[in-house]
């Protein structure tokens, strides 16, 4: 369960929020009440955007590499 930031307290708290996603939790923020943004850690991100290759120790990292990780494997 990702953790919910008002972009106030996202801002003001930005250090945490770096650290909480760091720690492998993306964290949502919200402005009005509506859901604006998530920050992810790079190696994360990297996953997610395919910007670069998944290494074979990535498998693990993300939702997107567990996935993928399952299917080859057969069991998904």
């Amino acid at each position: 369960m990702a953790a919910e930031w008002t972009l106030q307290d996202a801002k003001n708290r930005f250090s945490a929020v770096v650290e909480a996603a760091l720690a492998g939790e993306h964290q949502r923020v919200t402005r009005r009440g509506q859901w604006v943004g998530v920050v992810l850690s790079a190696a994360e991100y990297g996953c997610v955007a395919s910007i670069r290759p998944v290494p074979p120790r990535c498998r693990s990292c993300c939702w997107r590499c567990r996935r993928t990780t399952n299917r080859s494997s057969g069991s998904g």
